[in-house]
């Protein structure tokens, strides 16, 4: 029998989005679909101060067009960061390209698809200037220009 080769400590990441129980008022329209879910990993996933930005991961499930997507960090203590340019790819590793993407002035990261990924779950990996504090926290997420979602993120520590 040979020794393990594997280190002794495995990094693990899931995902599960948060569902609501009802539908908000106001998600009924021409689109239909059901509201999309939406939750944030972040790459390291410890809090506080590191030694650059962090990786942000939106892991955002919807059944209707998604043409716009805007994660705001609002008050928390981290904001979109413009280290490099998001990677955007579907559950089935498609690449999704934006037609232009942009971090606003109060850290807000917004994309737009001219060719909207549909019926998907939605992976949108970009940096962030840091992670807050250890703890459970919520993340505004905007699909569509319109369609509020909360996205949970949980730093460790």
């Amino acid at each position: 029998m040979t020794p393990s080769t594997q280190p002794d400590a495995v990094d693990l990441a899931c995902w599960t989005p948060l569902v609501e129980e009802r539908p908000r008022a106001g998600w009924a329209d021409a689109e239909g679909g059901r509201p999309p879910t939406a939750t944030l990993l972040a790459d390291p996933a410890v809090p506080g101060d590191t030694d650059g930005p962090v990786e942000h991961t939106l892991v955002l499930e919807a059944t209707t067009p998604v043409r716009t997507v805007r994660v705001d960090y609002g008050s928390l203590d981290a904001a979109a960061a413009r280290t490099r340019d998001p990677r955007i790819r579907t559950d089935d590793d498609r690449t999704v390209e934006a037609t232009s993407w942009q971090v606003t002035t109060d850290g807000a990261l917004v994309a737009r698809f001219a060719d909207p990924p549909t019926d998907c779950t939605l992976f949108v990996e970009y940096g962030v200037t840091g992670n807050p504090a250890g703890g459970h926290y919520t993340v505004d997420v905007v699909v569509n220009e319109r369609r509020p979602v909360e996205a949970r993120l949980v730093i460790v520590g």
